[in-house]
């Protein structure tokens, strides 16, 4: 405690400096908070994903058939599988845009990640015209269970020509860290039964749950090899391969927040250095007097060190604590819906990294500044 006192003085010698250099913290450990955040989410995303599930997709961006399916189903090592199909049409206005997943009975046990519990698949089975809606996605179009959904698409999809579809809510139910551009979960038969009779029976993925996970290099060829010669080739992709680059689906998050990161952590390690260089030169004869009163060079380095590291702290807990309330409102934004980019993650695991790098840019923003002061000649100090 006896350094107390003199860190403090140290601190508010000059308030202004102490208050900008506590401000530019906050800045950059708001923005490296985010950026780590993103990062914990996509690694998260990996970390979460089935060993035993695979993708069937259309090679060539069209789509399967049921047919395809059911000779799929039927392969040996297949546990569950389930269908999905979708369209892009909007609700109300052209700005709120919706995309209904239709799923099948099968995606009960082939998807057990979708947010439903076995009483809300029962109604969505019982009930063709119902959806389900994540929170987020019925905060953006200012929905709830019971309201009606009319979604307009862009050209005639249904047998009878319309171009709207009647949707009414069922529910809404928590929102994935998965499911970047929202959830509109529907029903695949009333869809299959109501759209156009050139595009019944199409599929535009499906979800394969295989008994034995090391399997999934033999299915994969095999499928593969199976339709490769059909109007409609197939593509295998393993679920964890799918994790592995949703951060690069559009744009490559990890290098994007490691660039955001480190410009941040140098900006403050550059205001630091030069704060806390300035601040020493200007007290050269103090520090001569406390070696002069007995103080070691270890102890006369652990003040610069901690006039460096309290700013640093401090910014990077109340940065950390701005992201977290920042992230709360990112994870609403439409915006982020419509280009799936998933929100930020905020835990206690990266305010811990958060401090290790602030204590870090401290370190090495005082460590030339306490060096100097170690070495200091007293005698020539006190003669300045």
């Amino acid at each position: 405690m006896k350094y107390f006192p003199l860190i403090w003085t140290a601190l508010w010698r000059k308030p202004a400096r102490t208050i900008l250099t506590f401000l530019a913290a906050v800045a950059a450990f708001t923005l490296f908070g985010l950026a780590v955040g993103v990062n914990a989410t996509y690694a998260g995303f990996y970390a979460q994903a089935r060993a035993d599930r695979v993708y069937v997709n259309s090679r060539f961006d069209g789509t399967l058939t049921q047919a395809q399916r059911n000779r799929i189903a039927g392969m040996a090592g297949v546990r569950a599988i389930g269908t999905e199909d979708f369209f892009i049409g909007y609700y109300r206005d052209p700005k709120n845009m919706v995309v209904p997943g239709f799923m099948d009975r099968g995606m009960r046990e082939a998807a057990p990640d979708m947010p439903l519990t076995t009483t809300q698949w029962d109604q969505l089975e019982a009930d063709p015209a119902g959806v389900f809606l994540d929170n987020r996605t019925a905060a953006r179009l200012g929905l709830k269970a019971g309201d009606n959904m009319p979604v307009m698409t862009s050209a005639p999809s249904r047998r009878d020509g319309s171009k709207l579809w009647l949707f009414h809510v069922l529910g809404v139910v928590e929102n994935p860290p998965w499911a970047r551009g929202g959830l509109v979960i529907a029903n695949y038969d009333y869809y299959d039964r109501t759209r156009r009779l050139d595009q019944a029976g199409q599929v535009g993925q499906l979800f394969v749950l295989l008994n034995n996970p090391d399997r999934i290099p033999a299915f994969t060829a095999e499928v593969e090899g199976m339709f490769v010669n059909s109007a409609n080739p197939a593509w295998v992709v393993p679920d964890r391969v799918l994790a592995q680059v949703a951060g690069s689906n559009r744009f490559n998050i990890p290098l994007l927040t490691e660039g955001v990161s480190a410009a941040g952590l140098f900006l403050i390690l550059f205001l630091v250095a030069n704060t806390i260089a300035q601040s020493v030169r200007e007290r050269v004869g103090e520090f001569a007097v406390l070696k002069t009163l007995g103080f070691s060079d270890g102890g006369v380095m652990a003040l610069v060190f901690a006039e460096a590291a309290i700013p640093c702290l401090l910014g990077a807990l109340a940065g950390f604590a701005i992201a977290k309330a920042l992230a709360s409102k990112i994870a609403g934004l439409g915006a982020l819906q419509k280009m799936q980019v998933a929100p930020p993650t905020l835990s206690l695991g990266v305010l811990a990294v958060a401090f290790a790098f602030a204590a870090l840019v401290a370190l090495a923003g005082a460590a030339l500044p306490a060096w100097r002061m170690r070495r200091l000649d007293i005698a020539s100090a006190l003669r300045r």
